[in-house]
């Protein structure tokens, strides 16, 4: 589900940046999510706050969660980029630009159609 929705670019931490792009260059390899030493501390330190932040919940629950959150990030990042298109759409338009208006219209209603697929 991350592969799909969760774009390295929506994570603004470069620590976790680095370790997502890890896990999945790792699972693109294997099938699987690994830990190597070098992100088993990170790795260590994100159970810790889980289990802290959710004692009682199950693994199910707890994907779930991240599911809901990466959906949520995904939101924020289209409603974000259509915000900077918007603005773009807008200097193109006082530049004359045409082409670059069909392209960035096109990427505006990419977004959204993605946007409204999220709201379900």
């Amino acid at each position: 589900y991350a592969h799909d929705y969760l774009d390295i670019a929506f994570i603004t931490d470069d620590t976790l940046a680095e370790l997502y792009r890890r896990m999945l260059d790792q699972y693109n390899k294997l099938g699987q999510f690994t830990e190597d030493r070098a992100d088993m501390a990170l790795v260590g330190k994100l159970r810790l706050q889980i289990d802290h932040d959710f004692p009682d919940s199950s693994p199910p629950d707890r994907q779930e969660a991240l599911v809901r959150a990466i959906r949520e990030l995904r939101k924020r990042y289209i409603e974000q980029r259509l915000r900077d298109l918007e603005i773009e759409l807008k200097q193109a338009e006082t530049q004359h630009h045409d082409q670059l208006m069909n392209q960035l219209t096109e990427e505006v209603k990419l977004l959204t159609q993605q946007l409204t697929e999220l709201s379900r």
